[in-house]
């Protein structure tokens, strides 16, 4: 019997139609998953200068700043929003993925010994969908829905053809649980150290490169020593 997490992206895929198969897609997943929990796991205290580990926290904003989710407006950190459906008005009976949008900014995690800033400029996130459009997402289009059609080229659209879209939006929120794997830098913060060395303001930046990426996921395994 396969697990629920696999019966999840099996249907996911099937409503989506990505691209690829969908053995391709849960591998894909699984793949990071397992690199992630390969990573020494290091409380924040442990990190030192230049280390690659792997860390769990809770996330906290950074100076009370936040995003609005591209489908629903909620308050998040990061957010993905997928939109799949026709490529055109000539085959709506033709499902493809349209727009792939992520989007996210500085913020903090927490965890027993401390804090550190986490910079997802270079990321790759696991991350499940949790909220759906319905069939009146697109059928009443609001401004949030309308501007993210917009973003990517879909303007000029029938009612019609917006009736057969689907998004999916997941995203990681201020309280959240997540583990994360990037390079730690220690550098000084006069204003407002996230812990204190010998006097000094000392903070933790945990981030990525396009060749080193930040690896993200809320999967609660993936916090297990």
């Amino acid at each position: 019997m396969k697990d629920p997490e696999t019966i999840f992206w099996l249907v996911y895929v099937a409503i989506t139609t990505v691209a690829g198969t969908t053995g391709a897609v849960i591998a894909q997943r699984r793949q990071l998953f397992n690199r992630i929990r390969r990573v020494r796991r290091r409380t924040i205290a442990q990190l030192e200068d230049n280390m690659r580990a792997r860390v769990t926290g809770t996330v906290r904003l950074l100076r009370d700043v936040a995003l609005p989710g591209a489908l629903t407006g909620r308050s998040c950190v990061f957010y993905r929003a997928e939109v799949c459906g026709p490529g055109s008005t000539r085959e709506l009976s033709r499902r493809k993925t349209l727009i792939v949008e992520e989007l996210g900014l500085l913020f903090v995690i927490e965890d027993e010994t401390g804090r550190a800033i986490i910079d997802p400029t270079d990321a790759r996130i696991d991350l499940l969908p949790d909220v759906w459009s319905t069939t009146e997402t697109w059928r009443r289009p609001t401004p949030r829905t309308d501007a993210l059609l917009a973003r990517h080229g879909f303007t000029q659209y029938s009612a019609h053809w917006r009736s057969c879209l689907w998004c999916g939006e997941s995203v990681i929120r201020a309280g959240d649980r997540v583990t994360v794997v990037g390079l730690s830098v220690r550098e000084d913060d006069p204003t407002t150290g996230m812990y204190r060395e010998g006097g000094a303001a000392i903070r933790v930046r945990i981030g990525g490169s396009p060749g080193q990426p930040l690896w993200m996921t809320k999967h609660e395994a993936a916090a297990a020593d």
